[in-house]
């Protein structure tokens, strides 16, 4: 959503949940092999008693759709102090989800 400004803000509580039906939904739909989210906010629609976005990023989790979830530090974060933490989040989360990748091709092959 947009401020008065016409500027990106962090959704309210509210907004989130009522998009999080039609997620689900849109997930349920595509069937991802993995459902990657991007920053808190994003982790939080899924996952709605996720811990801090930098504490549980990098980790894979299951939905209770059971799909395959990685949350993953949004990349305005990472942006921020691209060669400190942040940065190396963001890396972190990237690594892991090509590892995920490649290991489902390789599943996937056999």
């Amino acid at each position: 959503p947009v401020d008065e400004r016409d500027r990106n803000r962090r959704p309210t509580d509210r907004e989130v949940e009522l998009s999080r039906p039609f997620l689900l939904r849109e997930i349920e739909l595509i069937d991802p092999l993995i459902v990657v989210t991007l920053g808190g906010v994003g982790t939080s629609v899924v996952w709605p008693e996720a811990p801090s976005i930098t504490v549980c990023q990098g980790e894979l989790r299951e939905l209770p759709t059971g799909h395959s979830h990685l949350p993953v530090v949004h990349p305005s974060f990472a942006m921020r102090d691209e060669y400190g933490a942040p940065g190396q989040m963001f890396r972190h989360g990237v690594r892991r989800l090509g590892e995920l990748v490649a290991g489902t091709r390789m599943d996937a092959a056999s």
